[in-house]
């Protein structure tokens, strides 16, 4: 995670880091039907993501990257993402 902060920084971009809190950001309907499906888990995760990344335009963020603690970034002058186009 601290190779993800370190090129996030490196950008200027903003970093946060969200836990299993994320989770309760999905509807009790939503985990329910969840955990009846295998990997039900990630399903739950991946809705609270959209929640948070939804949170996060509302409040004027011009955009959100999401990445998993287990991505390492072993060169962040290669990692590059493309800016999205401006309407």
């Amino acid at each position: 995670m601290r190779s993800v902060e370190e090129w996030a920084k490196a950008r200027g971009f903003g970093y946060e880091r969200h836990g299993d809190e994320m989770l309760d950001l999905a509807p009790d309907w939503y985990r329910d039907k969840a955990s009846t499906v295998a990997r039900g888990i990630c399903l739950v995760a991946d809705l609270g993501r959209l929640v948070l990344a939804r949170e996060y335009l509302r409040r004027g963020v011009g955009r959100v990257i999401w990445v998993d603690a287990d991505v390492v970034v072993f060169d962040p002058g290669a990692f590059d993402l493309p800016s999205p186009p401006h309407p």
